[in-house]
């Protein structure tokens, strides 16, 4: 397929998914003008059923990293995913052996709507949740919520009470999937940036929660993609 095709394909997907307002940000953000809204999402970390015969969960290290950066629909730079996993745990789902989604965690400081950028620090029952995805061949069968229950199993297995991830305001999909594993939006920001100048991101509006987080921030992170999982 070529990539006209792929950005096509990409383009229809998420009009369909009610994504039309964020494809819109995304391409101004390619341009230099960075706007995101987005909200803090508070978790709920129980233990889940494990899964069935067919699927398989584990957790993967370095000697796994090429298997996350060769997949074909997301291919990633393998030193950089290295660096993540000197924070972070990834946890995975392997269908007959072949790697089908994964998700990050970490447990050491909250991000930000840019990516990496630290906002506060994680007291020891506390969890960040980023950056999940799940391959085309799994997709419409429950795997992005079996993914995301072994998560929080393992969080709830590893003694963290509360876990927080990012959704952008107009990814309604993800807002909806969340929603339905009982994940409560507690805080609305915006993120705003002109590059090569510096962000800033603001408080909105927010609601009781674990975690205190600055009414407002400026900063000038390396990376501007929101970890939007």
């Amino acid at each position: 397929m070529t990539s006209f095709s792929d950005a096509w394909l990409r383009f229809r997907k998420r009009v369909r998914f009610g994504l039309a307002t964020q494809e819109f940000l995304d391409r101004l953000a390619k341009l230099g003008l960075v706007i995101y809204p987005y909200f803090y999402v508070d978790e709920p970390v129980r233990a889940h059923p494990r899964l069935g015969a067919d699927l398989e969960a584990r957790e993967l290290h370095e000697a796994d990293v090429p298997l996350i950066a060769a997949l074909p629909e997301r291919p990633r730079d393998p030193a950089r995913i290295r660096a993540v996993m000197r924070v972070g745990t990834c946890l995975a789902i392997f269908e007959h052996g072949e790697l089908v989604a994964y998700s990050w965690f970490r447990r050491d400081y909250l991000s930000g709507g840019a990516g990496f950028d630290r906002v506060c620090a994680l007291p020891a029952d506390c969890a960040y949740l980023f950056d999940a995805f799940v391959c085309r061949r799994a997709r419409g069968r429950n795997v992005a919520v079996l993914l995301r229950n072994q998560v929080l199993s393992r969080l709830a297995e590893l003694g963290v009470k509360y876990a927080f991830s990012i959704s952008l305001a107009f990814n309604r999909s993800t807002r909806r999937f969340k929603s339905k594993l009982g994940a409560v939006e507690v805080e609305l920001r915006l993120y705003l940036r002109l590059k090569p100048f510096s962000a800033i991101d603001v408080r909105l509006r927010r609601s009781p929660w674990r975690l205190s987080s600055p009414r407002l921030r400026v900063s000038r992170p390396s990376d501007t993609s929101p970890e939007n999982s």
